[in-house]
């Protein structure tokens, strides 16, 4: 046992083994008893006058609304269906019910499950995408694979898919030999909806289906979900209007037994979901478990530039689209990881919450919330408050928001606070004009109030040219972090990107759809110094077999890097090139293959380092698959601060990174994934420097230590689905990490350390029941 590790255990004695375990068996046993009766009322719509089992012969459907003039969308060619397919949809006291029939032969489907809101699902898909406020604003995806697997999210700024957000809704699947079908239940209750005159309502609503052995995605409309006006452009329907309110609660039980200090830790604890009409919504949590079932992907990070973590915890995904403002340069307003993050002055552990609580509404075309949550102390170190409070108003073509933040933080004796104007603008179809005005107040010695905007205009009318103009400033004392993720203040940017896509093509052409991009970066810091500048241009070719290349190259100027070494001083870099080609092939209904090659400067001489990347998946059978990830980088040149020293140093480096995840779902209900995640890097010196006052590397003559990076991540985990967002899980952990300073060491030395030197070694059981 390391003895930080004794030390915190000493500080925190944990509750002893057998009262967590015993809490956890008899919560388990009690729901366990109770979930097929559940389960059995939610899982069908029988109240309506229909069975919800995939099949399309309900008397409900001889009634609905058909959908089936659809057209190819990935790739846009806008080309008819040659597969028939047909969307129906009925309004219910319980909700939206939504059936589809995909006709497409046997030899052409693709079968496969997939974990819940995997960005790609391994079976052919079927999506549905709802505006349920019919008011072009925020949009609900619901995805359902011909193998059962499901993906829900939510759509934000038109074309911003965001699959944190996790919904209570209902599905089927069957097939015969000439189609197979969906059903989808959708309660009124799954997203807000404006209050509303009338026994009607608008919907804006999107179909579609994707057909894997063809990579090709057809849909009703048939517009592109990347387009800037996506959501504002979904098809309008009319449906009767009928009352939305719900309660739900949501207590759990987890225990977790570490190995690596003998201790054992039960929770208890509840969240709390109240929609009491369609317009309103009260989430709350008492002494909430933000622990994970679910790995973060390991990361080797030498940059000055943080790596960013999507939201896993239900709290924070449950109704949080007001929230989730986004800018450009891949920023976000509020970054809900840092709750419960890390204590202020420790470099490793969690911090407990004592409660959060959560209220959105909607009135008229306003839309207003606020959030809050508070940090339990950390031993002797006070615990942080999080408030953030939203207002958006809404017209036809145009909406306007502010956005507010405020961070306590007792241990580093700050406080922060953060304001956002923002703004929508949509003229036409195809076309976005997006902007924000940034501004931070930060209470703490030293600090300084900052300041920020940026303008985006976006041209994508699914035609021939798609066109971007982006124009932004952030000036060096602008802060965000305190809540939000800013990868970076102090800078000016002016970006262009166009597109030019050629989508008729003769029919005996191997050829489907080919596009060419250009874009162009122009930076500077808030101080007026260049920093490189960007040119890439890409060449992409879709052909008619299901297969495609991509191929890229990029060119950057010569310019100052004023963020490697951390404040102390900019560093001239000299241009730089990069080309690459990336490759997809959907192969078989067993399996596909992604492989990208890349050739990239990133040092200060002429020397290319080389980078591969291989991605099979396999399909033993439509429940065991296998995916897997190789990543091998050669580097003769890498220049990294060295923060110990103050130096700057070149190495040669070598750099493996696996990920293997292997997947069984033994029952319709049931998971059991095993995931393995390595990185190795052996890295030999080359030379050392310092950063002259002009900026140019001073060589000291003198070579910077070998080094060795070894990192390991293991995670069994077994789930189970009692009933929509009620689970049951049993998840093994396991991590290792080591460093050295003989860079000759070979993979399988690297492999033994990381194995030998446990970080991490935990059993944790959760359950969470929704009532």
């Amino acid at each position: 046992m390391s003895p930080d590790r004794a030390r915190r255990a000493r500080r925190n004695p944990a509750p002893r083994p057998w009262q967590a375990w015993i809490v956890v068996a008899a919560a388990a046993a009690a729901l366990l008893i109770a979930a097929p009766a559940a389960l059995a009322d939610s899982a069908t719509g029988e109240s309506s006058g229909f069975k919800l089992d995939g099949h399309l012969d309900d008397a409900i459907w001889q009634h609905a609304e058909v959908f089936d003039q659809f057209a190819s969308f990935d790739p846009l060619t806008l080309e008819p269906s040659p597969y028939p397919t047909e969307a129906r949809v009925v309004a219910l006291p319980e909700g939206l019910a939504v059936g589809m029939r995909a006709v497409v032969p046997r030899s052409l489907r693709t079968y496969g499950r997939s974990p819940r809101d995997a960005a790609r699902l391994d079976a052919d898909p079927i999506r549905i995408v709802v505006d349920f406020e019919g008011a072009g604003r925020v949009a609900y995806e619901f995805t359902v694979s011909l193998s059962g697997s499901v993906r829900d999210g939510v759509i934000l700024n038109q074309n911003q898919a965001s699959y944190d957000w996790d919904g209570t809704w209902f599905h089927a699947v069957s097939e015969d030999d000439e189609a197979w079908y969906v059903e989808v239940l959708l309660p009124w209750t799954v997203a807000p909806s404006l209050r509303g005159t009338g026994d009607t309502r608008e919907l804006g609503i999107w179909f579609a289906r994707f057909i894997k052995r063809q990579a090709h995605g057809y849909g009703y409309p048939a517009i592109s979900p990347s387009r800037p006006t996506f959501v504002s452009d979904l098809h309008r329907i009319r449906v009767p209007r009928y009352a939305a309110h719900s309660l739900d609660l949501f207590p759990y039980v987890s225990a977790t037994h570490d190995r690596l200090v003998d201790s054992s830790i039960g929770r208890v604890g509840l969240d709390l979901a109240w929609k009491p009409n369609g317009q309103n919504q009260v989430t709350a949590a008492i002494h909430p478990d933000f622990g994970q079932v679910e790995s973060d992907d390991l990361v080797v990070n030498f940059t000055a530039i943080e790596s960013f973590f999507s939201e896993k915890r239900p709290f924070f995904t449950e109704n949080q689209s007001l929230f989730d403002l986004r800018m450009p340069t891949e920023g976000r307003l509020v970054n809900t990881r840092r709750i419960g993050a890390t204590p202020d002055g420790r470099n490793e552990g969690s911090s407990d919450l004592l409660g959060a609580l959560k209220y959105s509404g909607l009135f008229g075309p306003w839309e207003i919330g606020a959030f809050g949550a508070f940090e339990d102390d950390h031993a002797d170190i006070e615990g942080r408050s999080y408030l953030a409070s939203r207002a958006r108003w809404r017209g036809e073509k145009f909406a306007a928001g502010w956005l507010g933040t405020w961070v306590d933080r007792p241990a580093r004796e700050r406080r922060a606070q953060t304001h956002t104007l923002d703004a929508d603008w949509f003229p036409r179809r195809g076309l976005s004009v997006r902007g924000q005005l940034l501004a931070s107040l930060v209470e703490a010695p030293g600090a300084r109030d900052g300041a920020g905007a940026w303008l985006q205009v976006r041209n994508d009318p699914g035609e021939r040219l798609a066109q971007e103009y982006e124009l932004l400033w952030f000036d060096r004392h602008l802060e965000l972090n305190d809540l939000g993720f800013l990868p970076r203040a102090n800078l000016r940017q002016l970006r262009t990107d166009f597109d030019l896509t050629r989508r008729a093509f003769p029919a005996d052409s191997l050829a489907l759809f080919t596009r060419w991009g250009l874009e162009t970066t122009l930076r500077q810091n808030d101080f007026g110094e260049r920093l490189p500048a960007r040119l890439k241009l890409e060449r992409e070719i879709r052909f008619r077999r299901p297969f495609g290349i991509t191929a890229r190259l990029q060119y950057e100027t010569d310019g100052r890097d004023d963020l490697i070494t951390r404040g102390h001083g900019p560093v001239q870099l000299p241009s730089r090139l990069l080309a690459g080609v990336f490759y997809g092939n959907a192969g078989s209904a067993r399996g596909r293959m992604e492989a990208d090659l890349e050739l990239r400067q990133e040092g200060v001489d002429d020397r290319y380092a080389w980078q591969l990347t291989l991605s099979p998946l396999w399909f033993f059978t439509p429940n065991l698959g296998a995916t897997l990830s190789l990543i091998w980088l050669d580097s003769p040149d890498w220049l990294v601060y060295r923060p110990q020293t103050g130096e700057l140093g070149r190495w040669s480096r070598q750099q493996a990174i696996t990920r293997l995840s292997l997947s069984w779902y033994p029952g319709p209900r049931a998971e059991l994934r095993t995931r393995l995640q390595w990185i190795a890097l052996r890295a030999q010196g080359i030379e050392t420097y310092r950063s002259a006052a002009d900026g140019r590397l001073a060589p000291l003559g003198a070579a910077p230590g070998d080094f060795t990076r070894s990192q390991l991540a293991l995670q069994v985990r077994y789930r189970y689905e009692l009933a929509p967002l009620s689970e049951f899980f049993a998840v093994y952990s396991r991590g290792g990490f080591a460093a050295g300073s003989e860079a000759d060491e070979g993979l399988g030395a690297l492999w033994s350390q990381a194995l030998d030197n446990t970080t991490a070694d935990q059993f944790a059981l959760k359950l969470r029941y929704r009532f």
